[in-house]
């Protein structure tokens, strides 16, 4: 029985076909919940970024395992993809929680702008410090 508790997940999907969206899809709703969503977040030369959208089973050890790894950023999901009669091949999928991203990207912007301006405060100074040594006039008249 799934419960009503959803989240946003992100993980890619080569292009070269090692395996595919479906075989992603089995495994979360074999073991982790039901995908309520599924959209494509971002299209690149050698995958697909995918965003779902699950709806938890109820909790056991297993998901809160996998959720606990989810906001520390290293869950690995291990998918399986068929390749011919009964063989097939298992692969390492990186899952990532779209709010722990979001989160984290937004914290490298902020302390991208911070140092900028930091940079652009000591330029400021520097710049002040060879008007005044100089003795030029500035813009306003003043010397």
């Amino acid at each position: 029985m799934s419960n009503t508790y959803v989240d946003d997940l992100i993980f890619s999907v080569p292009k070269n076909g090692t395996y595919n969206i479906s075989d992603v899809i089995d495994v979360f709703d074999a073991v982790y919940g039901r995908v309520a969503r599924t959209t494509i977040w971002k299209d690149e030369p050698n995958e697909v970024w995918y965003t779902v959208s699950i709806n938890w089973k109820k909790n056991d050890e297993c998901i809160n395992t996998f959720k606990s790894s989810l906001y520390d950023c290293n869950a690995v999901m291990m998918v399986t993809h068929k390749v011919e009669g009964n063989h097939s091949y298992y692969y390492d999928v990186p899952i990532f929680s779209y709010k722990i991203w979001l989160v984290n990207t937004y914290n490298q912007q902020y302390n991208l702008m911070n140092d900028r301006v930091k940079f652009l405060e000591f330029e400021n100074k520097q710049l002040q410090s060879i008007i005044s040594q100089s003795n030029l006039v500035d813009l306003n008249g003043r010397s």
